[in-house]
């Protein structure tokens, strides 16, 4: 067995071949299915949706969408009152996008009182490319957008603290656009009061990643109240299939929000694919089975959220299921397209289990006790479930002093449970565990496992173990230090 203490940071070394097998099988079910005409097949027992996987919906009168063989949990788009029905009908969630252009907001504002009753602990996601000067988009300056989501977002958490809130909206993380986010995210801690109030204002972060030429009134544009400063984007027609572009993206962005202290919120890819049909359906499929795969296995330590073993994006949503990049046919909504084949092959056999992880310890001095020759501490244990299940598991945290004595228990200092069922797609818990009577002023070796409740079984155990080397006894220290020595 590994060592516990590093195996928690060994996220992605080895995985991505599993992944390219996957990318290999799918290739072929796409390839027979274009060639046999793509009528999805309706399994007997059909398997739950993935947490992971989005669609955008585009036509505001919707029909009757093999959202099952898709294995899709969420479908987002502006339609809100239409679409929820559909969505309910097919056991998924209606991610929905919250207007805020100067067209729209005051219908928003009137309309989300009834929304928010009707729909407790809903995902909100708040603007549709505010920084878009172009077409039917939001574009208002960054300060607006600021001002109207923290009005949005002040509302629907007096309203209902479950609902999930997503701030962001970008067309893409290009540099001219992330400098239209910091400018709104300046904007937002003036408007809510610290720091730690505008961060309990973001569930999540999402962006579009689209990738648009910043040039041109069809195109991305300049974001409103920005100046170009000569930091303009400029992709050729093949970048819009590049996968490589694609994951420069997403890591430019996800290395921004650890900058700006955001890592451990999730990040949606809240719109991405196709804008139009462009009768490229095998290259399409292709660009699609790429961002999959790298979206499923690839992590990062530093930047990825810990809680979902480093994964880099928790949700995305391929653009579109009934548009540009259909995954249904325009002639028979119930039959998948060549792209929809690919969709659902990529995932065609995946489970839809947990895969519970331990992701971090943090052990805090309550008080000295027996004269100061022992101390009670509290140990908060965070995990996270980096599984694709919607529905999640419960389970078991237990700390030792030392490795763990799974045997005669010898070392257990406690156990406690996680309260309530902990979804995939990184969902987090933090479990508190007493430690009382532990020696004071010396060096501990703590030891957190967590553990998933019989049958379930966990696919990689070696996630379930995490090291703390701790000394009991010392208060916490608050930088900066100064040091007034000799002379």
């Amino acid at each position: 067995m590994e060592d516990p203490s590093v195996s928690a940071f060994k996220l992605g070394s080895g995985v991505r071949g599993t992944g390219r097998r996957w990318l290999r099988i799918a290739m072929i079910t796409l390839l027979a299915a274009g060639l046999a005409g793509g009528k999805p097949a309706q399994a007997e027992d059909p398997l739950p949706p993935l947490c992971w996987l989005g669609v955008v919906a585009v036509n505001p009168t919707p029909q009757s969408y093999p959202l099952g063989a898709l294995r899709a949990s969420a479908v987002s788009g502006i339609y809100a009152d239409p679409w929820r029905a559909v969505a309910a009908g097919a056991g998924v969630e209606y991610a929905a996008v919250l207007r805020v252009g100067d067209a729209s907001f005051e219908s928003t504002l009137a309309s989300l009182p009834g929304w928010i009753a009707a729909h407790p602990g809903a995902a909100w996601l708040i603007g549709d490319e505010p920084d878009n000067p172009n077409l039917d988009h939001d574009k208002i300056p960054a300060a607006t957008y600021a001002s109207r989501y923290y009005q949005l977002a002040a509302w629907i958490r007096g309203a209902d603290p479950h609902a999930r809130l997503g701030f962001g909206g970008i067309t893409q993380p290009s540099s001219i656009r992330l400098r239209y986010l910091e400018h709104a995210w300046q904007a937002l801690l003036a408007l809510s009061g610290g720091q730690s109030a505008r961060s309990g204002l973001v569930d999540f972060w999402a962006i579009h990643v689209f990738p648009r030429n910043e040039t041109g009134i069809l195109d991305a544009g300049i974001p409103p109240g920005e100046e170009s400063q000569g930091a303009i984007t400029d992709y050729s027609l093949a970048d819009a299939y590049s996968h490589d572009r694609f994951e420069q993206d997403v890591e430019s962005f996800r290395g921004w929000m650890e900058v700006l202290g955001e890592k451990e919120k999730p990040l949606w890819v809240s719109a991405y694919g196709m804008l139009e049909n462009n009768g490229q359906d095998f290259e399409v499929s292709r660009y699609l089975i790429d961002t999959f795969d790298y979206l499923s296995f690839h992590r990062d330590a530093l930047s990825g959220l810990a809680s979902d073993g480093g994964r880099l994006v928790q949700r995305w949503f391929w653009h579109s299921l009934d548009g540009g990049g259909a995954l249904v046919s325009a002639n028979d909504p119930q039959a998948l397209t060549i792209i929809g084949s690919a969709y659902s092959s990529v995932y065609q056999s995946r489970p839809a289990g947990s895969d519970l992880l331990v992701s971090g310890i943090e052990a805090r001095l309550q008080r000295y006790t027996n004269a100061g020759t022992t101390v009670d501490e509290l140990v908060t244990v965070s995990v996270g479930n980096t599984g694709g299940s919607v529905q999640g598991t419960l389970g078991t945290v237990s700390l030792y002093d030392g490795a763990p004595d799974l045997v005669n228990q010898l070392n257990l200092i406690g156990s406690a449970p996680i309260a309530e069922p902990l979804p995939g797609c990184g969902a987090a818990a933090h479990v508190q565990i007493p430690w009382s009577g532990a020696t004071a002023f010396r060096w501990h070796d703590l030891y957190a496992l967590v553990e998933m409740p019989a049958p379930e079984i966990d696919p990689d155990p070696s996630n379930n173990t995490l090291r703390l080397t701790v000394f009991t006894g010392a208060p916490p220290i608050y930088l900066p230090l100064v040091w007034n020595g000799p002379g």
